[in-house]
């Protein structure tokens, strides 16, 4: 049995609703922060982590509700990319909030 799913969640920190979503529209992968609006710590984006996820090439989406990056499926030959898209984010966006110790993934199931 195949099992399809629309996106995935890395949450990096639960408690907080920190998390990373990956979804496939128009042949792009789009990896989003945690809404604005959502997040339940407001200090995860202060001024020196949104540098360095313009840094890492986060931008704000159409409405400027939340950090994404659209990385095309053309050139998607293996996920070294993505895992360091991800890195990045744990290791230097986020490094001071001990993301690392309870990170897990959540799969959205197609409906």
């Amino acid at each position: 049995m195949k099992i399809r799913f629309s996106a995935f969640i890395f949450n990096l920190r639960k408690e907080e609703n920190l998390y990373i979503k990956f979804s496939v529209k128009k042949n792009k992968i789009i990896i989003r922060l945690t809404p604005f609006a959502d997040i339940l710590v407001s200090d995860y984006f202060n001024k020196s982590t949104v540098t360095v996820l313009k840094q890492i090439g986060f931008t704000k989406n159409k409405l400027r509700t939340c950090f994404q990056i659209k990385y095309p499926l053309d050139s998607f030959k293996d996920a070294s990319p993505i895992k360091t898209i991800v890195s990045r984010v744990i290791y230097e966006a986020f490094y001071n909030y001990q993301v690392n110790k309870s990170i897990t993934l959540e799969i959205i199931p197609q409906s």
